[in-house]
C-alpha cells in the first residue's frame, strides 16, 4: 500500500483533483445512519470508504501533438525524358524545290519516316498508296495514304556538308508539332545513332543533345536556324 507521503511524491509533477460523492437522499435515507460518514481533512486516500472517489490527473504542461500530413508540392513537375529533335533542310520534295527549315523528329520506334502534307512545297508530284497505312510514332499515330520522294537532305545542326540522297516519306495530315519524322528507316541508312541513356544523339564524330519537347519553343528553332544560316554563308 502507498503512504501518503509516497502518493505525494509519486504524483509531484501532477496536480491531482479529487472529487467526493455521496449517495442521493433517497439512497441515504434508506440506507442506516451508522453507514454514514463524514469526510474530514485526516482521511487517506486509501481509506476504504463507501464513498466513491475520482481523480482527475491534469498536467501543468500540455504538450503539442505534430501531425506529418504529405503536402503536394507546388510547380509542375519536370518530366526528364528527352526527345531527339533537330532540324532539317531538303533541296527537293516531289521534284519541287524546297528550301524550308523542317522541325525533325528521330523516331527509332517507327518503321517508317513520315512528312507532314503542310510542309510540302505546291504542286509536288505525290504518289498514291495502294492501301492506307496508319503508322505509330512518338507522336502518335498517322494515317496516310500517300508517299513522297525527298531528295538532297541535310542535317545542318550536325554537319552542313554532309547528304542524305534520298528517302522516301509517307504524308500525314493532321496537327503535330513536327514537319518531319524519321522512322528507323532513315536512322539506319544515314547512321544516327540516338543514345538516351546519355541524353544524345550521334552522327559519325558529330553529337548533339537531345530536348525536352516542351520546352523547346519557335524561339529555339529560330536560334539553330540563325546557325544554320552563319554556317551557310
Amino acid at each position: 500500500m502507498v503512504s501518503k507521503c509516497e502518493h505525494k511524491a509519486l504524483f509531484e509533477d501532477i496536480e491531482v483533483s479529487t472529487v467526493c460523492t455521496t449517495d442521493s437522499e433517497s439512497t441515504a435515507d434508506s440506507a442506516p445512519s451508522n453507514d454514514e460518514t463524514e469526510w474530514t481533512d485526516d482521511m487517506s486516500l486509501d481509506s476504504e470508504s463507501t464513498q466513491e472517489i475520482e481523480s482527475h490527473l491534469i498536467y501543468k504542461e500540455e504538450h503539442d501533438v505534430t501531425y506529418m500530413i504529405p503536402v503536394p508540392k507546388t510547380g509542375t513537375p519536370r518530366d526528364s525524358s528527352l526527345t531527339p529533335i533537330t532540324i532539317m533542310v531538303v533541296d527537293t520534295m516531289g521534284l519541287k524545290k524546297s528550301r524550308s527549315l523542317l522541325k525533325v523528329l528521330f523516331d527509332p520506334g517507327s518503321t517508317k519516316s513520315l512528312i507532314s502534307r503542310k510542309a510540302l512545297p505546291r504542286m509536288a508530284q505525290l504518289i498514291p498508296l495502294t492501301s492506307a497505312k496508319k503508322v505509330t510514332t512518338l507522336a502518335g499515330s498517322m494515317q496516310t495514304k500517300d508517299m513522297v520522294h525527298l531528295r538532297d537532305l541535310r542535317l545542318p545542326e550536325f554537319d552542313k556538308n554532309r547528304r542524305i540522297d534520298e528517302q522516301k516519306a509517307l504524308i500525314f495530315d493532321g496537327k503535330c508539332r513536327y514537319d518531319v519524322i524519321l522512322g528507323a528507316d532513315f536512322l539506319t541508312k544515314s547512321g544516327i545513332d540516338i543514345n538516351y541513356s546519355t541524353g544524345t544523339m550521334h552522327w559519325f564524330e558529330n553529337v548533339r543533345p537531345m530536348r525536352e519537347p516542351w520546352k523547346l519553343d519557335n524561339s529555339e528553332y529560330n536560334a539553330m536556324a540563325s546557325a544554320y544560316d552563319i554556317q551557310h554563308d
